[in-house]
């Protein structure tokens, strides 16, 4: 019936969003990331001194590795957020169901 169709259009979104939300937030996570690491690997006294390079020599290393990170760490968090979380959820409930 209805209840049923809804119900597995539900499960399938909620699998949809499992696999895809871990992958969409590092288009936010990976620039503040290799933002952090350039700070630390480029140090500066002043704005603009040292080998940092300024403001703009920054934000063009960062944009410079922004997507072969971004697909790395989409690469990296996929199996262990995405599907693990995917897998982890699907046997507990059969677990869970089967020792009801």
């Amino acid at each position: 019936g209805g209840g049923e169709e809804e119900a597995r259009v539900k499960a399938a979104v909620d699998v949809g969003v499992q696999l895809a939300l871990p992958c969409a937030i590092q288009v936010v996570s990976t620039p503040l990331h290799l933002m952090g690491l350039d700070l630390y690997n480029h140090r500066s006294g002043a704005a603009g001194a040292g080998s940092g390079g300024g403001f703009g020599a920054r934000v063009g290393r960062v944009a410079k590795e922004y997507v072969p990170s971004t697909l790395a760490r989409m690469g990296r968090i996929l199996p262990a957020f995405g599907i693990g979380g995917v897998l982890n959820k699907w046997t507990r409930r059969t677990v869970n169901d089967a020792l009801q």
